[in-house]
């Protein structure tokens, strides 16, 4: 994983003048503190989504987001629900990892020859020439696959954080939020802003990762991309969001991925900042059966170690002793 510093360096140089960061003080810490457990990736494999259930059963998880375009994805969301009605599931909209929803012919502009998604750390070279319509196809695709199981559609997401780190496309996810009057993820990642130091690092997403990296080494083809990704274009679409009165957390906590020890997560709990965090994880177990053609399998064995953090009496004693409230984000619309 990138380094949080770097990534905040890089993100400077090619962002056109920032705004000042939101930072809180430490006269801050007594106010009250809510945080939504997110667990992503619901679906992708039987493993992962045994691991889901763990954490939220056994652990501190109080959400999960589904993958639609994995086989079974419809009967695993049913079969969650009936056997956990209490665990709200969302939608993780995914144009990163296996094959689209709808026949790929119908979004050429979206996918490889082969007829897959482009992997986070090849998408960047792509994005330019995606097409919106196709793109809205395909989620709409997605969201229409969820909504035929039932299952209450509890908020929105995306696989690597793509339709909001690729400003563009974050519209799409307004549009939809707006439709089904739901809630989404923040599109500020806590490493913007930097309230939260980790000592090993971290706090960016794959794909983040990987458009800084295609900032560096192509910095004149990237010029053109660099108001739409940026800290500037983040927290434009996060205000937008707000004027449109979609229901949106004030912090979403990037940096517990790749930095799964007790250790720094309870320093990450240490400085989560006042207000409605949002935190990002992707329990799971590993090497349950084989993994699906197209699946991303770069953060597998990481899983089980974030398991075991989610999961541990440790990590529920701090939060007791930081007066940290665990919510979900229903918290955002009948509260707020």
């Amino acid at each position: 994983m990138t380094h949080t510093f770097f990534i905040l360096s890089i993100l400077v140089i090619i962002s056109s003048g920032c705004n000042s960061m939101k930072k809180a003080t430490i006269s801050d810490i007594s106010e009250p503190r809510y945080l939504i457990v997110t667990a992503d990736d619901l679906c992708m494999t039987e493993g992962i989504t045994k691991g889901i259930v763990e954490a939220y059963r056994n652990g501190i998880v109080t959400t999960t987001t589904a993958l639609m375009n994995y086989p079974g994805a419809r009967e695993t969301i049913i079969r969650v629900h009936q056997e956990n009605p209490g665990l709200p599931i969302g939608i993780h909209l995914n144009i990163t990892t296996g094959r689209p929803v709808l026949p790929p012919e119908q979004i050429p502009s979206l996918v490889d020859r082969d007829g897959y998604f482009y992997h986070s750390h090849k998408i960047i070279r792509h994005l330019g020439n995606m097409s919106i319509e196709e793109l809205r196809a395909e989620v709409n695709a997605q969201m229409e696959l969820f909504l035929s199981t039932g299952v209450p559609l509890d908020h929105i997401n995306s696989e690597n954080h793509m339709l909001a780190l690729y400003t563009p496309f974050h519209k799409v996810i307004r549009e939809l939020a707006i439709e089904h009057g739901i809630p989404i993820r923040n599109p500020v990642p806590e490493s913007v802003h930097g309230n939260i130091w980790v000592k090993k690092g971290g706090g960016s997403s794959k794909a983040l990762a990987a458009m800084i990296g295609y900032a560096i080494r192509h910095p004149f083809r990237s010029f053109r991309m660099r108001k739409l990704v940026s800290p500037n274009a983040f927290r434009e679409e996060e205000k937008l969001a707000r004027q449109e009165g979609i229901p949106v957390t004030d912090w979403f906590i990037d940096s517990f991925y790749g930095n799964a020890d007790i250790e720094t997560f309870i320093s990450i709990l240490k400085q989560i900042p006042p207000g409605i965090s949002e935190l990002m994880s992707h329990p799971g177990y590993a090497c349950i059966e084989e993994s699906p053609p197209g699946m991303d399998s770069s953060y597998i064995n990481e899983r089980e170690l974030e398991l075991a953090v989610l999961t541990g009496t440790e990590v529920r004693v701090k939060l007791h002793e930081l007066n940290i409230q665990l919510i979900d984000f229903s918290y955002l619309i009948n509260v707020r």
